[in-house]
């Protein structure tokens, strides 16, 4: 990481419900779709590390 950047502790669900927002307006898929997606990230996140 950069020295330059700085750090943020962001929310895992604020995270997830952007990239849901994201599927459904930006490359409109189905809601069904998205929300398959959202919660297939949901078991990759919780398989991750806490940071530090």
């Amino acid at each position: 990481m950069s020295k330059d950047r700085v750090r943020q502790c962001v929310d895992a669900q604020q995270v997830l419900d952007g990239f849901e927002d994201w599927l459904l307006r930006e490359r409109s898929v189905p809601e069904s779709t998205a929300r398959a997606y959202a919660d297939r990230m949901v078991g990759f996140t919780s398989w991750l590390p806490a940071p530090v």
